[in-house]
């Protein structure tokens, strides 16, 4: 059933718009204009520039023997 709920939630038109909320959540009142909560901005940068070096890795393996150098 987790497996279920967990493919439903990726496919889902609201997970962009979750992910924006924990990136940069609401103020806590309308009245208020105190600082935003903390959310979960910096796990996501976090997380993205992970994914991005993941796949710039996996995207430069085949080419890598184009960049060596020949022995002397």
């Amino acid at each position: 059933q987790v497996v279920y709920a967990r493919t439903s939630l990726m496919v889902s038109e609201e997970l962009p718009q979750i992910l924006q909320r924990c990136y940069n959540p609401p103020r806590r009142s309308a009245k208020g204009h105190g600082a935003r909560p903390a959310g979960a901005r910096q796990v996501l940068l976090d997380f993205a520039r992970s994914c991005i070096s993941d796949t710039i890795d996996q995207e430069m393996k085949p080419s890598a023997g184009l960049f060596l150098s020949l022995p002397d």
